[in-house]
């Protein structure tokens, strides 16, 4: 038997396949990326009650950092709900483009890679520092676990 399974599928899929797991028996620890960090999972009667499941995400729900306060309170006026994980992630790649197109003063990629790695870009997930090959560098990433009651993944880790 094995330890752990990580599931590398998007959102509505990597339900059905945890569903299949459970229904075969399978009950380890599922691991998987953010795109499993929606309260959409828990919408599926096989899911309702899930708590084996674990998610790594670049955003801490209970983070008090004010970039991340303000997107979070402009979301919910627009949309009346939390922004999800495609929302949050969005919303952070499309702050430091624009930023980096203003910095390079242009929209050549090799002029936008240039000033993405000069510098540290300030946004709702935190700092994002960029190396030479362009990997982030210096992040934190949150573990949060399935929370039926909840209808949630809550931070367990960092």
């Amino acid at each position: 038997m094995f330890d752990a399974v990580l599931v590398a599928v998007d959102m509505p899929e990597i339900a059905d396949v945890i569903s299949t797991f459970r229904a075969a028996g399978i009950k380890t620890p599922i691991l998987s990326a953010d795109a499993l960090d929606t309260p959409l999972f828990f919408d599926s009667a096989d899911n309702a009650q899930e708590s084996n499941a674990y998610v790594a995400s670049n955003f801490d729900d209970e983070s008090t950092y004010p970039p991340y306060l303000s997107l979070v309170a402009a979301y919910r006026a627009h949309s009346g709900k939390d922004p999800d994980w495609g929302a949050r992630q969005g919303y952070d790649a499309v702050k430091v483009l624009a930023k980096a197109i203003e910095k390079a003063g242009s929209v050549r990629a090799y002029d936008i890679a240039a000033a993405l790695r000069s510098g540290t870009w300030e946004e709702a997930a935190g700092p994002y520092t960029f190396d030479e090959s362009g990997n982030i560098v210096g992040r934190r990433s949150v573990i949060k676990r399935a929370a039926p009651e909840d209808h949630m993944f809550k931070k367990v880790a960092e």
